[in-house]
């Protein structure tokens, strides 16, 4: 199991744009924590503790622990600013995870065993529609990442919606029969790609 990543934040007393522009000044991150029926917290945290985390898939679904003057709480990231030409974090929303949290996710699908599907030993392709599925819940309750073991799947397989597998109380909004993914067959996949070319 992976390691809960934990956030160094201290407190802002003042809030605003003025102190947000202070903050980074001081080379630290704002951001604000809300949710839980609680009032929203103003803290700063560490630019290098919010960069190493902006290429993680799953970002905006992982469980993230904020810890302030020794007391830590459970966050949810929703939404993280960036400087439009250097990229560099400006500013951070949190959502505070309880027991009662609901939040709208995008959990990342991942395709498992692909080197030992018989669809694909043989020359054909996996077409992806969907990267990510859209799921909501407690996000304590919602997966990682969608696993889909391909090892068995052959040409013509369909991956749809009502194939994933999802933990009590954690739904989705597509309707059935919406395909995930897809395995063309060798000749299929080669028809496709002059298709493309034309």
């Amino acid at each position: 199991m992976t390691e809960q990543f934990t956030f160094s934040a201290t407190m802002r007393e003042k809030v605003g744009k003025g102190a947000s522009r202070d903050a980074r000044r001081q080379n630290l991150v704002p951001a604000t924590i809300y949710g839980d029926s609680k009032e929203p917290t103003s803290v700063c945290l560490l630019p290098v503790e919010v960069m190493s985390q902006l290429t993680k898939k799953t970002l905006y679904n992982n469980i993230y622990k904020v810890d302030i003057a020794g007391k830590s709480q459970e966050v949810l990231i929703r939404d993280i600013q960036l400087h439009p030409v250097s990229d560099k974090p400006l500013h951070v929303d949190m959502l505070r995870v309880g027991a009662k949290t609901v939040a709208r996710m995008e959990i990342p699908v991942v395709f498992l065993n692909q080197d030992k599907s018989p669809g694909l030993k043989f020359g054909g392709s996996l077409n992806v529609l969907l990267y990510y599925l859209e799921i909501a819940g407690n996000p304590k309750k919602a997966p990682k990442q969608i696993d889909i073991d391909l090892g068995n799947a052959t040409a013509g397989t369909v991956i749809k919606i009502e194939d994933i597998a999802l933990p009590e109380g954690i739904k989705t909004y597509y309707p059935k029969g919406t395909p995930i993914a897809s395995l063309t067959a060798a000749a299929a996949a080669e028809e496709e790609g002059l298709s493309a070319k034309k």
